[in-house]
This record gives C-alpha cells, structure tokens and sequence, in this order.
C-alpha cells in the first residue's frame, strides 16, 4: 500500500477559486508554490488587520494559543490552530469562542479571518467553509458562522451551513486517496 502525504489545506482552497494551477501546486507539488510578490502583499494586509483586530479587541477578550487546555478553559480567541483531519488541513487558524446559549454548555468556536480588502470576497466564503468543516471533523460539530474581518476593521458573518456546499466540490475535485 502507498502511503499518502497529500494535504488539502485552505490555502489550496482559496487558490482554487482564483487558479486552477495554483491549487494543483499547493496540493501537489509544494516545494514548488511559494507565493508570489502580490500574494506576499495580500499577506502582509491580511496580518496589518490581524494585528488591528487584536489591538482592539485586547483589552475585552483573552486571547491564547490553541490547546485542548483553552478550549476546556473557554478561553474567549485561539490563535496558531493547526487542524488535521485525514487529508485535510488548516495552518495558524484564529477560532473565536460563541456566546453559550446555556450555562452548562461547553464552550463552541467559530473560525475568523483575516481580510487583505474592504470587501468579503467569494474565496473568504470558501475557506471560511473549508475551516469550518474542518473544525466540524476535530471538534463534532459544525459551527453556525464564521467572521471576515475586513482592512477596515468590519466584521462580516458567514453562514457557514450555506457556504459549506461551496467548499464541497473543491474537496470532491482534489478528493486525494
């Protein structure tokens, strides 16, 4: 039997919205698909929203790194998620903590996202969708919405339930295995 390392991960869902051939490297051939000046800016706005978003929201929320440890803890933002569930892969995901609708419900997390642009765009639906779902296999369950956190500070919420058949075909298209 051949082992399989292949991993489909949100970067490789995103690029499948804009390119095909950017997708198949990032699946494929990694060593191969280091990004490109322009998807190095998209990533440092990404982070300069980040950082605002931490800024403004440090003094209301505890902020930590993932561990089973601060999700027993309910700790308000987990940042630095690395999710792997079969083939599918999230790096350096940032979960936010719901609001318990009982007192003795255990603590739920959304996934959030990080805009490099004023606004949400349909590959931010994707791989919101595609975060989700993978949240959903580690944690069995799947989270109602997901947050895009715009360069302007605006919070959009998605409806992961109606986004998830988005993130569908593309996990169909690269079924791996």
């Amino acid at each position: 039997m051949i082992k399989n390392d292949l991993q489909v991960s949100e970067r490789a869902i995103r690029g499948y919205d804009l390119c095909l051939r950017k997708a198949y490297l990032l699946i494929f051939s990694p060593n191969l698909s280091s990004p490109n000046a322009y998807e190095n800016m998209q990533g440092e706005l990404s982070n300069m929203t980040r950082q605002n978003y931490f800024h403004s929201s440090s003094n209301q929320l505890v902020v930590e790194s993932f561990s089973p440890l601060g999700i027993s803890k309910g700790v308000d933002i987990l940042t630095r998620a690395n999710l792997s569930v079969d083939c599918l892969s999230v790096r350096n995901a940032t979960l936010i903590k719901v609001p318990n609708k009982r007192p003795l419900d255990e603590s739920r997390y959304e996934p959030i996202i990080f805009s490099s642009a004023n606004k949400i765009g349909q590959e931010d639906k994707i791989e919101l969708s595609f975060i989700g779902y993978t949240l959903s296999k580690l944690l069995n369950y799947l989270p109602d919405n997901g947050h895009v956190i715009l360069v302007d500070g605006r919070t959009i919420t998605v409806k992961l339930s109606e986004n998830i058949k988005n993130a569908n075909p593309a996990l169909l298209y690269f079924k791996i295995g």
